[in-house]
């Protein structure tokens, strides 16, 4: 049986492993985010206009987050070792090729002239390696890192409700209101203001779930309409520079993640083989990309007499050199660091089983 005809999961909740087109969903997001920076780099007359859909890219990136940890894990239940595996998992496929990418921009800030747009200093090293960093497009790391941590509360909070507990939803659902009304409070790297963007993931997941919402959700239809509405509303209904506050557009971008993780013939163009690749590369292509743009600008590489040839060439180098580290080393690096971790845990459960940390009856 072809892997797009496999059945759903006995309860009707599409698996990650389904949800084919959200693969190249990725894909779409990460070309957002190029474009907007050769725009940038290149000064084209359209930079200012493209400004929003390459934000718009980061923005489906942490819906999506929201999403996937909802989908995966929410109906799971909560428990210690649960928890520590959901986090090695995690950290395994966001570390390995992080801290890889922060080597790279470090030695190209090194060598590469006075003026190199990564200002890799020292202390921007050390808080970048620790999560904390806020040069280029390593910003967007400390808000999804923050965001894996206090997920661990909604799924807690969300086990709690299942049981009948009801006093752990309620104040989850203070604590995020609080945020979201503060949101603008709140400095760019700090979760709260971005987490109405990973909570709209996290709620548009349980709509996926239950299926006559998702017959809707899910049409063909429903999902031209809602693709469309997101590109039309952050290109000509959205301010500069209010993407990551806006509640309309990360209300639209987290609909259409559900609404796109049913196959369909209109999400057909986002599951072929190399939008499935792009898919799959997507954070390495995002780590990398304008680290090596900038780099080819500050060598002066960069003819403007050129313009279309300019913009083939940094399309093709910004996207083959990541997917080539994805092929080649970002996957080996995951599995690596998930059995390193996993085998680090099984020592310390074997030494201090959880069943002597965690009294009875919790």
């Amino acid at each position: 049986m072809k892997e797009q005809d496999a059945p759903l999961p006995p309860e009707g909740t599409p698996h990650a492993h389904y949800m084919r087109p959200l693969d190249g969903l990725r894909g779409i997001a990460c070309l957002l985010v190029v474009a907007s920076h050769i725009a940038a780099i290149l000064n084209l007359n359209f930079k200012e206009d493209i400004y929003n859909i390459g934000s718009m890219g980061v923005v489906i990136f942490f819906a999506l987050s929201g999403f996937l940890m909802s989908m995966l894990y929410s109906d799971k239940r909560f428990s210690l070792d649960a928890s520590a595996k959901y986090v090695i998992a995690r950290m395994s496929r966001i570390a390995p090729a992080y801290w890889v990418a922060i080597a790279f921009v470090w030695i190209l800030y090194l060598i590469l002239p006075s003026g190199y747009h990564y200002d890799m200093t020292p202390l921007a090293m050390l808080r970048s390696v620790f999560f904390m960093g806020n040069v280029g497009v390593f910003w967007s790391i400390p808000p999804e890192i923050q965001f894996y941590g206090f997920f661990l509360l909604l799924w807690f909070s969300y086990e709690k409700l299942k049981g009948g507990n009801f006093w752990w939803a309620a104040a989850v659902a203070l604590l995020c209101l609080g945020f979201i009304a503060t949101r603008d409070l709140w400095g760019g790297l700090i979760l709260p203001s971005k987490i109405h963007i990973f909570l709209s993931g996290f709620l548009v997941a349980f709509m996926v779930k239950y299926e006559k919402i998702r017959r809707y959700l899910c049409h063909p239809a429903m999902q031209a309409a809602l693709v469309a509405g997101a590109m039309l509303y952050a290109v000509y209904g959205l301010e500069r520079h209010k993407i990551y506050d806006d509640l309309i557009i990360t209300a639209l971008i987290a609909l259409s993640i559900g609404s796109l993780s049913r196959s369909t013939p209109f999400s057909a163009s986002l599951e072929t083989q190399s939008m499935r690749l792009m898919g799959a590369a997507s954070f390495s292509i995002y780590l990398f990309h304008d680290a090596i743009l900038q780099a080819i600008h500050t060598l002066g590489l960069i003819n403007p007499a050129y313009e279309t040839f300019n913009i083939i060439v940094m399309c093709l180098i910004s996207i083959a050199i990541p997917v080539a580290f994805h092929v080649l080393a970002e996957k080996r690096l995951t599995v690596l660091a998930r059995k390193k971790g996993m085998l680090a845990f099984e020592r310390v459960s074997n030494r201090w089983p959880l069943k002597k940390l965690v009294p009875a009856g919790n």
